[in-house]
């Protein structure tokens, strides 16, 4: 996927299409990101970011925030975290694009219970799950949430309603296939146990 937009980049460059730029460096960005090379994708993100700026695009800012974020998140910079998935909430908020407000408050959440404010953490998650409610195609981003709202209510002593939380991902993973976040959520509830 990089080495395919490495390509894309360079040709949107000598057509000189700012919108195909912006496209391929928020594409290249994840794509680093997945790689974990997070300084070389902040860079490429920090650029397409600029790039939706001049054209207006608040899905791609959006999208540029919550890559930035997911970075940080991953070097366990959660303030930093924090302020991306705000900013990526704002623009999310002005396209009007509701799933990715789920997606973000959900990241907002686990934001918030890495820093030690596990009430916050719940508030978000459960906007996040109101969110997804009503949303179609918002499963894996409901799923998601679960395990944050299970990992808040871990660090708030609320060991019953984490479990809780916890099977209720681990049941909506499995529907999903997702093998690799079911190991992930057996740990939490494990954790919790």
């Amino acid at each position: 996927m990089a080495a395919s937009q490495q390509t894309a980049l360079a040709a949107a460059e000598r057509h000189g299409d700012p919108a195909g730029q912006a496209l391929t460096r928020l594409y290249l960005g994840s794509s680093l990101y997945l790689l974990r090379s997070y300084q070389d994708a902040d860079g490429h993100l920090r650029h397409a970011l600029g790039l939706f700026e001049q054209l207006g695009d608040h899905s791609g800012q959006a999208l540029c925030y919550y890559g930035q974020a997911r970075c940080c998140t991953e070097q366990d910079r959660y303030d930093a975290a924090l302020g991306h998935s705000q900013r990526a909430l704002a623009e999310f908020r002005a396209a009007g694009d509701r799933s990715g407000q789920a997606m973000t408050l959900n990241a907002i959440g686990w934001c918030h219970a890495h820093l030690g404010d596990h009430q916050q953490a719940v508030a978000c998650c459960q906007q996040a799950l109101a969110l997804c409610r009503r949303e179609l195609g918002t499963r894996y981003h409901e799923t998601c949430t679960w395990d944050s709202l299970g990992f808040a209510r871990h660090h708030l002593g609320q060991h019953a309603r984490a479990i809780a939380c916890y099977q209720r991902a681990l049941g909506l993973f499995r529907e999903l296939r997702d093998s690799y976040n079911q190991a992930a959520t057996l740990i939490n509830l494990g954790d919790t146990h």
